[in-house]
């Protein structure tokens, strides 16, 4: 957690920098032109300084907000093109200062940066968002299968309370199956398959309980709504697998 945290902290503090930079260079472009020297091609510099300035900031934000103690997706390629963005900038922004480029060639190299700079960022940052979705879908369906483990288990107690001789590999090895099968989101109908099985078989644990439980028709109940809960955890992780 540390480590993470600390990562965590170093980007927030890089884009941050890359924003002062930004504004630092600005301040000396501006007062080592002179102001007839400053023309249109000047002032694109000091928007597209801000611009950057900005960019940086809003980067540094996403990644504050996006979860405190872990280290966000694609970082590293999200500081490296903002990074060469940023210096591009001031680069132009400076040689505009000495060679006094025209309008339209000031303006199309800027676009030119855009596309090799900018529009890798957005991607890279469409793919840390989608990569950021799936694993939240992942931990979300890991819980349940957690839970559902512990359903199981606080059933396997409750049975052995009831007769300690009782057979209950079946049960255990569901437990083990729940805990450790395939941590992804299942399609909506196999999940509710899975929790109606799970409800089934919660039903019975109390008629189990009863003066009844030692029947041989409450026992294959039993049995058998084990089995359907196995059934359809096999056809949860099936579905899965046919979705990858």
């Amino acid at each position: 957690m540390g480590v993470q945290l600390n990562k965590f902290r170093q980007a927030v503090n890089i884009f941050l920098t890359l924003a002062l930079v930004c504004a630092a260079a600005g301040v000396f472009i501006y007062f080592f032109t002179t102001p007839e020297s400053r023309g249109v091609t000047f002032w694109m510099s000091m928007g597209l300084l801000l611009f950057a300035g900005v960019l940086s900031a809003l980067f540094a934000a996403r990644i504050a907000y996006s979860g405190d103690g872990r280290q966000p997706p694609h970082t590293f390629t999200q500081l490296m093109l903002a990074f060469l963005y940023v210096f591009f900038v001031i680069g132009a922004s400076v040689a505009n200062a000495f060679f006094k480029m025209s309008v339209l060639n000031y303006f199309l190299l800027h676009v030119a940066a855009g596309v090799v700079f900018l529009l890798p960022l957005q991607f890279v940052n469409m793919a840390a968002l989608k990569s950021g979705g799936a694993k939240a879908a992942a931990e979300k369906a890991r819980n349940n299968l957690r839970d559902e483990s512990i359903r199981v288990q606080t059933i396997i107690s409750k049975m052995e309370s009831k007769d300690p001789r009782a057979d209950l590999t079946k049960l255990r090895k569901l437990a083990d199956n729940l805990l450790y099968s395939e941590p992804a989101q299942a399609p909506a109908a196999a999940e509710r398959e899975l929790a109606d099985s799970m409800d089934e078989l919660e039903g019975i644990v109390p008629i189990f309980m009863s003066d009844a439980g030692s029947e041989l028709s409450v026992r294959g109940a039993l049995s058998e709504a084990v089995d359907a809960v196995g059934r359809a955890l096999s056809a949860r992780n099936e579905a899965i697998l046919r979705s990858k």
